[in-house]
């Protein structure tokens, strides 16, 4: 028996970048939920229980700073992970401060993506206990 795979909500809007995380979470053995808002994916994020938001840059309706740190408050603390087509100190920083995890170059190439990922999935496994 396989065991359940891993939710994880994505609010990425850009074909190329879903089709690529679809790939991704059928090769992980995680169970991808698309969302096109940031309260969908907040909302995703909390009934699933999900362990990684990845969420673009350009959020409808809202600036990125606040929809990372809206994200990043859905319970059990999701990692979050800003797609960006500006990957650099700054941004880095504004992620962290706002308790999101990482931040990936956008368009997505799938060997940062996985790796990201993973990294994120470990983070999130190994501080199970500290949520509880």
């Amino acid at each position: 028996m396989q065991p359940v795979p891993t939710p994880i909500v994505a609010l990425v809007r850009n074909d190329q970048d879903r089709e690529l995380l679809r790939e991704i979470a059928d090769r992980e053995h995680l169970d991808i939920h698309f969302a096109d808002s940031c309260g969908e994916a907040w909302n995703l994020a909390n009934r699933l229980q999900s362990a990684i938001v990845l969420c673009e840059r350009d959020v409808p309706g809202m600036e990125w700073q606040d929809a990372v740190r809206i994200l990043a408050s859905a319970a059990p603390r999701p990692c979050v992970i800003l797609t960006s087509p500006v990957v650099d100190d700054y941004v880095w920083r504004e992620i962290v401060t706002r308790g999101g995890h990482d931040v990936l170059a956008s368009p997505l190439r799938r060997d940062d993506a996985v790796r990201a990922i993973r990294l994120a999935m470990t983070y999130w496994k190994n501080t199970a206990n500290l949520r509880k």
